[in-house]
C-alpha cells in the first residue's frame, strides 16, 4: 500500500504539465515481469519462488480505474508466465498477452 501512495505522488494525473490548462494522459502501461511485477526471475526460480511486488495491484487497480490499459512484456514462457499471473489473481488487468514467436538469441 505504501508503495502505491508513493506511485500515486510521483505520477499524479496531472504530472508534467508545461502550462496550467495542458493536461498529459497516459494510455498505456506496459510492464515487464521478472523483478518488476514480481520479485525473482520466474525461469530461474519457478512460480513458487517469486512474489508479487508489494503495491503492485493497487498500482494496478489504480490504473484500471483511470482506464489506462495494461500489458506485459516478457522473454518468459508464455504459459508459465500466465500461470504466475493467474496464480497472484491478476491476470484480468493486462490486455494484448500474446508473446512473440521468436527465440532468446533474436532478442
Amino acid at each position: 500500500m505504501q508503495r502505491a501512495r508513493r506511485w500515486r505522488r510521483a505520477f499524479p494525473p496531472t504530472a508534467h504539465r508545461t502550462k496550467p490548462h495542458q493536461h498529459v494522459f497516459c494510455k498505456c502501461v506496459v510492464w515487464d515481469m521478472d523483478n518488476t511485477l514480481w520479485d525473482g526471475i520466474l525461469v530461474e526460480d519457478g512460480s513458487e519462488g517469486i512474489r508479487l511486488k508489494s503495491g503492485i495491484v493497487e498500482i494496478l487497480k489504480t490504473l484500471d480505474e483511470r482506464g489506462i490499459l495494461i500489458s506485459a512484456v516478457s522473454k518468459n514462457n508464455q504459459e508459465d508466465a500466465m500461470a504466475a499471473l493467474r496464480r497472484f489473481d491478476i491476470v484480468d488487468y493486462f490486455l494484448f498477452r500474446k508473446y512473440p514467436e521468436i527465440g532468446r538469441a533474436h532478442v
